[in-house]
């Protein structure tokens, strides 16, 4: 059975910051059994990791895996029971939920790694506004080592072209043969550091707060200079209204749930996706 959230630790105000400005921090939402659950599934994950993370390689201070929920028992009890599902249905208004997949990133004390400038939604074959992320963080982490989300970016009009974290700065994706007109409605990715007319959002955290934060939302971090690891586990998550949709590069990650369904295929009903949360207690 899920873990109920308590009636009062979403406010509608809460709900309505999330729905204006596409990001929202989150305080004290898990508690101290489901960080020390994370806490072993990412060292299981780092000493077992999937074939795709070992085929592109990853160096001591920085590792990254994803869409393995289902091979960890940790990782599967954290979605399958935790709140993580309830939150993401109430923030964005969903009767009810489904995982798209699960992503985990650590960097270590020293990492100088960067994620750079992106938006979710633009690597995902998904269209719909019913979508967000839980990015949950099992470490202390501050405002340089936090995530850092662009403020109302959610609500843009346009894409931008996904970009390799891996490579030169900025490199963007493929374009599949025959999709070069569509590929010219994605924007190149600006370097929002530059770009000192948007509000950048991001916070202090403790274990147990959480940002979630839309998949249209452009976002980055910067490496880890604490004297501590920044080992973060994030959920996608997928509402009534996402259909399978279209992009003019390869899906990232790879889903075969998705290249079995045409575009306009409803997702919740496709039975591709776990449902985690309908409203109803079971």
């Amino acid at each position: 059975m899920t873990e109920k959230l308590l009636s009062s630790a979403i406010s509608d105000k809460e709900i309505k910051t999330f729905q204006n400005d596409g990001a929202i921090c989150l305080r004290d939402l898990f508690d101290v059994k489901w960080l020390d659950l994370l806490r072993k599934g990412i060292e299981d994950n780092r000493l077992h990791p999937s074939e795709m993370t070992k085929r592109k390689g990853h160096s001591p201070l920085f590792f990254h895996d994803y869409n393995n929920w289902n091979s960890i028992p940790e990782y599967e009890k954290f979605i399958l029971h935790s709140p993580a599902g309830e939150i993401a249905a109430r923030l964005i208004q969903s009767s009810k939920v489904a995982l798209y997949h699960n992503h985990v990133i650590v960097k270590e004390s020293g990492s100088t790694k960067e994620t750079p400038w992106h938006q979710d939604q633009a690597y995902y074959e998904i269209d719909g506004q019913q979508v967000c992320s839980i990015w949950l963080p099992v470490d202390p982490v501050s405002k340089y080592t936090c995530l850092r989300l662009v403020k109302g970016s959610h609500t843009w009009p346009q894409y931008f072209k996904p970009v390799h974290f891996d490579g030169p700065p900025f490199s963007s994706y493929e374009i599949k043969p025959g999709q070069e007109e569509e590929a010219k409605r994605f924007l190149p990715t600006l370097d929002f550091d530059c770009n000192k007319d948007n509000e950048v959002l991001t916070w202090d955290m403790e274990p147990g707060d959480c940002i979630v934060f839309h998949m249209r939302t452009v976002h980055s971090s910067h490496g880890n200079n604490l004297p501590t690891p920044r080992r973060a586990f994030s959920t996608r998550w997928l509402g009534d209204d996402t259909i399978k949709g279209e992009r003019p590069w390869m899906n990232l990650p790879p889903s075969h749930e998705l290249a079995k369904l045409q575009r306009g295929d409803k997702l919740l009903e496709s039975g591709l996706f776990p449902v985690v949360w309908t409203g109803v207690e079971s």
